[in-house]
């Protein structure tokens, strides 16, 4: 059975496609909110609580938050939270 390369993408990111990831949402003093056992469905609770409109921008600025930088028109910026929350993976 053939091993995926779990390396970095163009950008930078960490590529962490195949299989799901835990991750953990905590507000602005460090205390946690939730737990969400994937990206996916982080993306649904925040489409649920109406805080985007789609699953996948809901996982996009996730994983920014998550990475801690965006790349955007070419240049890379320093995220540090997404959607008034900080992320982190479990």
């Amino acid at each position: 059975m053939k091993e995926k390369f779990m390396g970095r993408g163009k950008n930078g990111n960490v590529l962490m496609g195949g299989h799901s990831h835990s991750v953990r949402c905590y507000d602005f003093d460090g205390n946690p909110i939730r737990t969400f056992s994937s990206l996916r469905k982080a993306g649904e609770w925040l489409v649920h609580n109406g805080m985007t409109k789609s699953v996948n921008s809901g996982q996009v600025g996730i994983t920014h938050a998550i990475n801690g930088k965006q790349h955007y028109w070419g240049k890379d910026f320093c995220v540090k939270s997404a959607f008034g929350m900080i992320w982190k993976s479990v």
